[in-house]
This record gives C-alpha cells, sequence and structure tokens, in this order.
C-alpha cells in the first residue's frame, strides 16, 4: 500500500500540473474562470504533495488529521465533480483521491515498527 501511496502522490501532482498546463487551451485570456480553473489545478499539486510529504509526519501530530481531512474533502469534491460532469478525467480524479484517502488512513509503518522501542 505504501508504493501504491507515493505512485499516486505523485500522479496527483502530475494531475495537477496537466490541468494548469491547459487552461490556455480552455480559456482565452485572464478571466475569473481561468483563474478557478488553474486554482483547482494547483489544488491538485498541493494535495499530491502533501501526501507524498505525509509518511514522514507523526499521525498524533495536527498535520496527519489535516492531511486525512484535506484528502477527505478532495475525494468529496471530486465524487460531486463526477457526478456532474460524468466524464473520464473526473472519474481519475476520484480513483486517485480515494486511494490517498484510504493511504492516509494507513498507520506509516516507521511509526507502527517503532511503537515498542524503548520498553524492556
Amino acid at each position: 500500500m505504501k508504493k501504491l501511496r507515493i505512485v499516486t502522490a505523485h500522479l496527483t501532482v502530475l494531475l495537477g500540473i496537466v490541468h494548469v498546463s491547459c487552461a490556455p487551451l480552455f480559456y482565452h485570456g485572464l478571466t475569473l474562470s481561468a483563474l478557478w480553473y488553474v486554482g483547482a489545478g494547483l489544488a491538485l499539486v498541493f494535495l499530491g504533495f502533501m501526501n507524498v510529504l505525509l509518511p514522514s509526519v507523526e499521525p498524533k501530530c495536527a498535520t496527519f488529521a489535516g492531511a486525512i481531512v484535506a484528502n477527505a474533502v478532495a475525494l468529496a469534491f471530486a465524487g460531486a465533480l463526477a457526478w456532474v460532469l460524468r466524464s473520464p478525467p473526473a472519474l481519475i480524479a476520484v480513483v486517485l483521491t480515494a486511494i490517498l484517502f484510504v493511504g492516509a488512513l494507513q498507520r506509516p509503518a516507521r511509526v507502527a515498527a517503532g511503537a515498542g522501542k524503548g520498553q524492556s
């Protein structure tokens, strides 16, 4: 699951970069709609990077809880988007965010393995 989570996080960053890069193809000029479109792509980039860094965060840290909440919100948003748009890219976003959310709920192996250290 760890490798899947890391690959998915990187794919989410890539999807966000592609999303931002496609803005000039869909929007001509700097419009409010174009900015919202780019913002959604940047949100994917940030979500992906957050999940790349997540294994190094202690589960008791507020950052870890924030990452789980961010993944849950992203999954809910992607699900609503897929429901409304019914398009393959929206379904890809659902799959990626679902993997990120489930992966974030998994206790990091580093922390789980070190839980009993220092006890004799």
